[in-house]
This record gives structure tokens, C-alpha cells and sequence, in this order.
């Protein structure tokens, strides 16, 4: 898992002498220094004209939504006009939104079936299908894989959405390298 971070470039033929983050969670709530509050308040980025801001080493780590503004200075004290308007924002302000999700996915129901002829025994050229439930309430599922190698399949086969939190594939047994007994 890698941390979040809010980074970008600002340049301006004076040089830059501040970026500032607005960083406002999905309650309502502002981000400072000394934590979360009702009042709006701003916390500086790391550098000027390459800046970071890792929102996990500063204290921003619940699943959520969170809205970022993003406000540039130059030196002379000139704010950068807005590149992509916001209603109601300052034109100096130019604002993004980032979801952090570090709750794995649900995984279950989890199926293993002889597609075949149904008898249980898988050999050579018959087919599996896998299948399992898989939700994720923060940010959605992506992707579903099975690694199907003891099967002669490959180690990361995507299963194909069936509808809402079903997945399920069909693999083409290959080779196995798995002898009689059950398949994990």
C-alpha cells in the first residue's frame, strides 16, 4: 500500500513563494496543524515549484472523500489565476477531490466448480469456472484475478463482472501441477 500524496508544479517568472492546501473531508470539516475543525484553514506544501503535500504522514488517514484546494503565490504576492473554475471559488483557488480507501475489498463465497461434465474430477481440457462475492464500500472493486497456475492457467486470470458483487471466469485446465485432492 502506498501512501497518498497531493503533488504538483507551479512556476511563475517572479518565482513562487508558497503553495497552500485547503483540504476539507466529506463531514465538512477543515484540515490545519493542529487537526480537524469546523473553520477553514490552510496547511503548506512541501516546496514551491515541484510540491508534495503525503496526507498519510500529516494526519489524514480515514476512508473518505476529501476536496483540495490548491492556492499558489508568487513572489511579488500575486495569486495564480484559476485553470478550471470551481462555483463559488476565489479565482485564485483551483480545486481537486481524492478518495482515500486502506480497507481492503470483502471477499466471499469463493466457488470452484467442474464445468465439464460435473463429476468432480478435472483433467486435461476440461473446464473450471470460478466464481466469488467481492465488494469494497469505499472506492468499488477494479479488478478481480485468481491465480490459476496449478490449473496450467495463468497467475493472474481477471475474473469478468456477472452482475452487482458476483465475479466469476471460466479456465481451461492445462497441464495441472496439482495431483489428486482438492484445489485451493
Amino acid at each position: 500500500q502506498t501512501e497518498p500524496w497531493i503533488n504538483g508544479t507551479a512556476s511563475d517568472e517572479n518565482g513562487v513563494s508558497s503553495v497552500e492546501l485547503i483540504v476539507q473531508r466529506d463531514n465538512g470539516d477543515y484540515y490545519g496543524e493542529s487537526g480537524w475543525s469546523a473553520s477553514e484553514t490552510t496547511v503548506e506544501a512541501n516546496g514551491t515549484a515541484d510540491w508534495s503535500f503525503n496526507t498519510t504522514s500529516e494526519g489524514i488517514t480515514a476512508d473518505g472523500t476529501y476536496d483540495v484546494t490548491v492556492k499558489v503565490t508568487d513572489e511579488a504576492g500575486n495569486s495564480v489565476e484559476e485553470t478550471y473554475p470551481y462555483p463559488g471559488a476565489e479565482s485564485s483557488l483551483t480545486e481537486i477531490s481524492y478518495t482515500v480507501d486502506s480497507t481492503a475489498p470483502s471477499l466471499s463465497g469463493v466457488t470452484l466448480t467442474d464445468a465439464t461434465n460435473d463429476d468432480g474430477t478435472v483433467e486435461d481440457g476440461h473446464t473450471v469456472e470460478v466464481s466469488a462475492t467481492v465488494t469494497d464500500a469505499t472506492s468499488g472493486v477494479d479488478t478481480v484475478t485468481v491465480d490459476a497456475s496449478a490449473l496450467g492457467g495463468g497467475n493472474s486470470v481477471e475474473l469478468t463482472q456477472d452482475s452487482g458483487d458476483d465475479y466469476s471466469t471460466t479456465i481451461t485446465v492445462d497441464g495441472p501441477t496439482v495431483g489428486e485432492g482438492d484445489v485451493d
